[in-house]
């Protein structure tokens, strides 16, 4: 007989702008019948480590402000990650077991990638 091995999903959001309430569910710890999906912005970047991540999906893409002075206007732009940030995703899988990174842009895209992030100034 095979076992029924499918699992409820609870996706969780996680940015920076969210409530702290609602960021803790990311940190929640999840259940044998459950897989959790925490769809973040690059605050997962940072030094957090969610227990029992173990895939993570990089886009290779990052909105970051940019202050444009003719318009005396902010906004966020979409633009390329750098190899750094790159590298620092996929350090985001498996920090506590076996993982895996799954990039969405190939292995040239990323050697043409800046080697780390340009400051933005204000």
């Amino acid at each position: 007989m095979i076992a029924d091995t499918k699992k409820k999903i609870d996706v969780c959001a996680l940015y920076s702008a969210l409530p702290s309430k609602m960021q803790l569910k990311a940190f929640d710890r999840q259940t044998d019948n459950l897989r959790k999906v925490i769809l973040a912005t690059n605050i997962a970047e940072t030094s957090i480590t969610i227990d029992g991540i173990k895939y993570v999906i990089d886009s290779g893409l990052v909105k970051i402000r940019n202050y444009n002075p003719n318009k005396d206007m902010e906004s966020l732009i979409v633009t390329e990650i750098s190899k750094s940030s790159g590298m620092q995703r996929a350090g985001r899988a498996g920090r506590q077991s076996k993982g895996k990174c799954f990039r969405l842009y190939t292995e040239e895209s990323f050697q043409k990638l800046k080697k780390f992030t340009t400051p933005v100034f204000f």
